[in-house]
């Protein structure tokens, strides 16, 4: 598993030295903030969440993992916020 981190990390850094596009670098943060959710590491992915929809204020799945993790910290008023910007940009919940 670490070293899957350390790959996301190198593309993230990567995209952050130049040379990707807005969509290449916050597919990497999506991706990194992905796997450190699934590792359990939330504050993280948190941030890498917010990376993703600082780089693309439009990407719904962005918002909808951000709204999972606040949700799990208990946060339920901006999670619902959140998962209202997923719904607006084009997350189907059901």
């Amino acid at each position: 598993m670490r070293s899957l981190i350390s790959v996301c990390s190198i593309a993230v850094l990567l995209c952050v030295c130049g040379g990707c596009t807005r969509a290449t670098r916050a597919k990497a943060w999506m991706e990194k903030g992905a796997e450190l959710n699934h590792l359990g590491h939330h504050k993280e992915a948190l941030e890498a969440f917010d990376k993703v929809i600082a780089i693309d204020p439009y990407y719904a799945a962005a918002w909808k993992n951000k709204a999972g993790v606040l949700f799990f910290w208990g946060y339920p008023k901006e999670a619902e916020e959140a998962m209202r910007k997923a719904r607006e940009f084009g997350v189907l919940l059901y």
